[in-house]
């Protein structure tokens, strides 16, 4: 029902599109999200679709991209305490992670081709 007076509501003002140019699958596809959360009771739209965006702000929601969202501090990345002397993971992987030998050493390696292992031999 939402849908359908948005769609009417722009039909009666001359332009159906609502001044978009995109497809007119998607435009009524972003019409019915919108429609869908308004009845919701959703009073914004996050989304990475510029075309959603456009729609929501349009009927009158707030509207915003996932990357203009605040990172909260528990989102971010923790510092790395580094030693110097620390191991590092592809060394120790390219060793074996148990010290073994290194991967071109292994006999299963000595049968692959040369550029299989990054041209060591």
């Amino acid at each position: 029902m939402e849908c359908a007076q948005i769609d009417r509501e722009l039909i009666r003002k001359g332009d159906k599109r609502g001044g978009r140019k995109d497809a007119w699958q998607r435009i009524k596809i972003d019409r019915q999200v919108v429609a869908i959360a308004k009845v919701a009771g959703a009073t914004m739209i996050i989304s990475d679709d510029a075309g959603l965006c456009q729609t929501a702000k349009s009927l009158g929601m707030q509207a915003t991209s996932v990357s203009d969202l605040p990172l909260p501090d528990s989102a971010r990345q923790w510092k790395l305490d580094l030693q110097e002397g620390a191991t590092n993971a592809a060394a120790q992987a390219a060793a074996g992670a148990e010290g073994g030998e290194p991967l071109a050493a292994s006999p299963a390696a000595a049968s692959l081709p040369p550029s299989t292992l990054g041209g060591v031999e």
